[in-house]
Formats: structure tokens, C-alpha cells, sequence
């Protein structure tokens, strides 16, 4: 299963969809472009400027992030695919719906308008809200 970095952040946080997130990620073999550790410290890094999280607990999750079995893709490899995404998502996005149509495998996001985009080709699951 292609897992994003909206769901990877919800748990290497324990944001609310946490447990959700858990219970999903734990009965998949999960992988992601490499662009994923890219995404998610930079939700880390906009928490702490927010002052929404400490010092301590962005380090907890830097740790989980590092930690956590999600096998790495070059995101090189899957730009080409991507492109053919370019109207209905961004880069980022587009690089994870390349990825799960490469490996014909589901996608599992917390973006709910990611999920919803028209012409992804691929099964997704949504976590959260």
C-alpha cells in the first residue's frame, strides 16, 4: 500500500487520526516516494513555528519518521508518471497516485481532496475525519 505524508504525519505525531491511521498502516507492507520524510518534516517544521508542538515531541516524531516501515521509491523514477497527473494535483501528490498506479496497489491519504481528485486510476482509502 502507497501510504502519504498526510497520514505518515497524523501518526508520527499522534494527531487525531492517529489510531485510525495505525490500525490501516498495520495490515499493509507500505511505500512511499522518497520525496515522503521531505513532506512530513516540513509539517513538523510548521507545527513548531506555529508553537503547536514542543521541542520534545518534534523530536519524538522525527524519530518515529526515520523508524517507521515505509519502504523508500526514488522519487526520480516516477516523475514521468506524474506529469500525466498535472491537472488535477500537485507534484507532491501526484508523485504517490504515480507510485500506486506503477505498483497497481491501493493509495491510503488523509487528504480528503487528493482522494477525490478525478482520474487517479487507483483505489484509495481515507483516513480521519
Amino acid at each position: 500500500m502507497v501510504v502519504d505524508a498526510s497520514v505518515l504525519t497524523e501518526l508520527v505525531l499522534g494527531l487525531p487520526a492517529a489510531e485510525q491511521a495505525a490500525q490501516v498502516l498495520s495490515e499493509w507492507d507500505l511505500i512511499a516516494p522518497s520525496h515522503l520524510d521531505s513532506e512530513v518534516l516540513s509539517a513538523i517544521f510548521g507545527l513548531l513555528r506555529a508553537k503547536r508542538i514542543g521541542d520534545e515531541r518534534a523530536s519524538l516524531a522525527v524519530t518515529r519518521l526515520v523508524t517507521a516501515p515505509v519502504e523508500r521509491v526514488a522519487a526520480q523514477a516516477l516523475v514521468r508518471d506524474a506529469l500525466e497527473l498535472r491537472h488535477n494535483l500537485s507534484a507532491y501528490d501526484a508523485l504517490y497516485v504515480a507510485l500506486a498506479r506503477r505498483l497497481d496497489c491501493r493509495l491510503v491519504t488523509a487528504d480528503r481532496r487528493m482522494a477525490t481528485a478525478p482520474g487517479l486510476g487507483v483505489a484509495v482509502t481515507v483516513v480521519g475525519g
